[in-house]
């Protein structure tokens, strides 16, 4: 299966003379077996992902002065992150109603298509415990760079949700048909109806480097083949099923869908 799926150059770098920094970079260039630069000639066809102080970023240059900017960055603790957390932390959002939090009730999730682990995130700071699965291993160093920097920010409440959060750069293949849990979370690409122009920029990227997840239904059968209790798909309003069965129904918000479908032999 093929992990790498951009067409554009990719360099690794760091930023200000920062040896802890560029150690950083040079160890994740190595692990990902890119090349390492510290002087980086701009190019419209160029990927950089960047240390800097605020953590891991993949970026690109634009512009007639090439300037550098940031497009895709995982930040937990300000950003849409932090906007949820502080504003729609309410299991009675969809997110939380399709993968069968109810009061007094924290469902066990895997995360089998995590990203940049946006909906994971929710799904922690509402209390249960995530097991997120990120193959990519892009998209993986950069979620995991910001776990690591909410782990270790100095907000409490930051600390313990990603106490219940658990990152694996595997496939989630075997996880799916093979670890009890209550529910498996499906969040495949789909086309992104009205985006912002930034928002559509890093989703391209974002779709770039992951591909269309083309093995999506195969994933989906390994799922109706394990033991979770049900299965949520995270697709778009208007997008077909996922699924060669019609899910037992589904929770329909403002910009996306959640397919649910439940174990025939339990009432989840």
């Amino acid at each position: 299966m093929q992990r790498y799926m951009f067409n554009q150059q990719i360099f690794v770098s760091s930023t200000l003379n920062n040896r802890e920094l560029r150690d950083k970079a040079v160890s994740l260039a190595e692990k990902l077996q890119l090349p390492f630069r510290e002087n980086i000639e701009p190019s419209e066809n160029l990927l950089l992902l960047l240390y800097d102080l605020a953590g891991l970023s993949l970026c690109q240059f634009y512009g007639r002065r090439r300037r550098i900017h940031k497009v895709l960055f995982v930040d937990f603790i300000n950003g849409k992150n932090g906007y949820r957390l502080a504003h729609n932390c309410t299991i009675r959002q969809p997110l939380a109603r399709a993968v069968g939090i109810k009061p007094g009730i924290r469902p066990t999730v895997i995360d089998a298509t995590a990203g940049l682990g946006g909906d994971g995130f929710v799904l922690a700071s509402l209390g249960c415990r995530v097991l997120m699965y990120e193959r990519n291993p892009i998209v993986f160093a950069l979620l995991n760079d910001g776990l690591q920097r909410a782990r270790k920010s100095a907000y409490p409440q930051l600390q313990e949700i990603t106490k219940r959060i658990e990152l694996s750069a595997e496939e989630s293949f075997y996880a799916v048909g093979t670890i009890r849990c209550d529910t498996i979370y499906l969040d495949p690409m789909f086309p992104s109806a009205g985006s912002t122009a930034a928002k559509k920029q890093s989703m391209q990227l974002l779709r770039q480097l992951t591909g269309e997840d083309p093995d999506q239904q195969r994933l989906i059968s390994a799922a109706e083949a394990g033991y979770a209790r049900r299965i949520t798909v995270k697709r778009g309003r208007a997008s077909s099923y996922i699924s060669c069965e019609k899910p037992d129904y589904s929770i329909v918000g403002k910009s996306c869908r959640y397919d649910v479908y439940l174990r025939k032999d339990n009432d989840a």
